[in-house]
């Protein structure tokens, strides 16, 4: 079965929106957005074979990827963080790359095969991501909840 998106208020996070006839409402802060969300339109749905992402480094190895608007990162289960009930991204990394892009993907393996891909806002992180360094062997970081983000 395939897990139904869902969308969310750009300006708060929520996802209690209500669909008018030509608009969506945000409940929670009446936030005011077009009823459709028009996806860029693409015919092979791949990037061009001259595009190359731009690497993300922290510390000597690759943390992700720069690809347009967006910063890409892979997580596993070790990397969720039952006290946020999200992931966490390194603040100098999170620095770096809220002054390049837009969208943070999160693509989470789950172990038994399956792949979700969480997707975000830079905005959405700063309002209501958490800053807070989890023992002397991490750095600080900024954790968000997934209810804040978008899975597809």
């Amino acid at each position: 079965m395939k897990k139904k998106t869902i969308r969310m208020c750009n300006l708060c996070g929520s996802d209690d929106i209500k669909y008018d006839k030509f608009y969506a409402i945000c409940n929670d802060c009446g936030n005011l957005m077009p009823k459709y969300i028009k996806m860029p339109s693409n015919e092979s749905g791949k990037l061009p074979i001259d595009y190359e992402p731009e690497k993300v480094k922290y510390e000597g190895r690759v943390v992700g990827v720069i690809a347009g608007d967006r910063y890409i990162t892979k997580r596993n289960k070790i990397h969720y963080v039952r006290k946020y009930a999200g992931f966490g991204i390194s603040e100098k990394i999170f620095n770096f790359i809220k002054r390049k892009v837009y969208k943070i993907a999160i693509i989470y393996d789950s172990g038994d095969g399956k792949q979700e891909i969480y997707y975000s806002d830079i905005k959405i992180w700063e309002r209501f991501g958490k800053v807070e360094q989890l023992s002397e062997l991490h750095d600080r970081q900024i954790f968000l909840p997934i209810k804040y983000m978008v899975c597809k």
